[in-house]
């Protein structure tokens, strides 16, 4: 209990810097960036083991407990220091089956916001090295989109499966954030980080290291 006592107020005391862009934009990678230069982080998806979306389960790889992934997080943000700002990826209050701390995601939603600008081309690129392990199982692909079939009935996820199965996982990348992860993120960034019209861009013409190193560096 004294964790969950912790976490309704520590979070309250820092001054968050929260990163947004659509999926594939490069946010974790300017998180790693700024840690690399000695900024504060707090790795929210690293924490939980997860990258927050349908196909965000790592491979061979099991989220901690919820009891677990409370006592990381208050060890990351006891770590802090209250007078500089702490850089964080936006994300909803669940990461997978892991929820954030409500005292957290209040924090998140009342802080400053900067937007990454990235490409459509690069974000797919960017989405198919970090997932390689679906390219290289097109099954397990297939299997992690089965949850989109409300959202875009069979014809579609037929065709996003002809399409994996003909080894074009890049067309079917690129739809799915057209089709899928851009317009719920504009909806769902809208509703929780109110700031992000008056955010900061953060124009990313590549999500190369050198890139973001430099981008990193003017935050």
């Amino acid at each position: 209990r004294d964790v969950l006592d912790q976490l309704e107020t520590l979070p309250l005391q820092f001054s968050f810097r929260v990163i947004c862009g659509p999926t594939g934009s490069g946010k974790t990678r300017l998180l790693a960036a700024l840690s690399a230069q000695g900024r504060q982080i707090l790795d929210l998806e690293g924490l939980a083991q997860h990258r927050g979306s349908v196909l965000g389960r790592l491979p061979e790889q099991q989220q901690p407990s919820q009891k677990s992934f409370d006592s990381q997080l208050l060890l990351a943000l006891q770590a802090f220091d209250p007078a500089l700002p702490v850089y964080v990826e936006a994300e909803s209050n669940k990461i997978g089956l892991i929820s954030l701390p409500p005292a957290l995601f209040a924090a998140m939603h009342e802080s400053e916001c900067l937007l990454m600008e990235t490409p459509l081309s690069v974000r797919v690129a960017g989405l198919l090295e970090d997932y390689r392990h679906y390219v290289e199982a097109p099954p397990l692909f297939i299997e992690h989109l089965q949850p989109l079939l409300r959202f875009h009935g069979a014809k579609c996820l037929q065709h996003w499966t002809d399409a994996i199965l003909l080894g074009d996982c890049a067309s079917v990348v690129g739809e799915l954030l057209t089709l899928h992860y851009d317009p719920s993120y504009q909806r769902a960034a809208l509703r929780n980080y109110p700031k992000l019209p008056f955010a900061q861009r953060v124009p990313a013409p590549d999500i190369s290291q050198n890139t973001l190193e430099e981008l990193a560096a003017t935050l």
